[in-house]
């Protein structure tokens, strides 16, 4: 396959074959469904893929089709920003997919797309936040975007360009994502460690 599909309205179910990982589970299982407003089948844009399962309409469904194969690579060649946007995701896609604990499928319920957004490049992430910026106080916006000061604004900003957080889309509504890394720290009791070494020092 070389397209990616979106789903405008209406609703797809997937039915896996044989090779797929979603072969164990339910037909009535919700993540083979593919419902308005989400998409399935991005892999193929990246990689030559073939599709493990088909995909049929089970409602009146209106979609539309990124096909990799009608590319104009003349528009990226002229536009360098998005050239390079488009690079550094297409490579951070690449790698989230040959993870040992991933698993590539037509369905995209397995990728985390807050994972992968933290691992464009800083200058990726602020080109792809622009986009939703302007997008703030527009009252015709198809976007829900949050109520905020121009002051507000540039601070949200500055911490897309610092590395602290991002913005994106969830559903039709501008979200804020940080990365929260949590660790538990253990005290170890009274002759639980390392062992000394030999000349009586312990291992530090």
């Amino acid at each position: 396959g070389t397209s990616m599909f979106f789903v405008l309205a209406g609703s797809l179910l997937y039915r896996p074959g044989g090779y797929a990982r979603e072969s164990v589970l339910d037909h009535s299982d919700r993540l083979l469904r593919c419902n308005t407003g989400e998409f399935c089948c991005e892999i193929a844009l990246w990689f030559d893929w073939c599709h493990l399962g088909l995909m049929t309409a089970v409602a009146p469904t209106e979609i539309a089709v990124v096909d990799v194969s009608n590319c104009d690579t003349n528009f990226l060649r002229e536009n360098a920003s998005a050239e390079n946007v488009l690079r550094s995701y297409a490579l951070a896609f690449q790698h989230a997919m040959q993870e040992p604990h991933s698993y590539p499928s037509d369905l995209i319920h397995d990728i985390s797309y807050n994972d992968l957004m933290f691992a464009l490049p800083v200058v990726s992430r602020i080109a792809l936040s622009r986009p939703l910026f302007d997008q703030i106080g527009v009252d015709s916006s198809r976007i829900r975007t949050p109520m905020l000061s121009n002051t507000q604004v540039a601070q949200l900003e500055a911490e897309v360009a610092e590395g602290k957080t991002m913005v994106g889309i969830a559903g039709n509504e501008m979200v804020r994502v940080i990365l929260v890394v949590v660790l538990r720290i253990y005290l170890l009791g009274p002759g639980v460690g390392p062992p000394p070494l030999e000349g009586g020092s312990e291992i530090l």
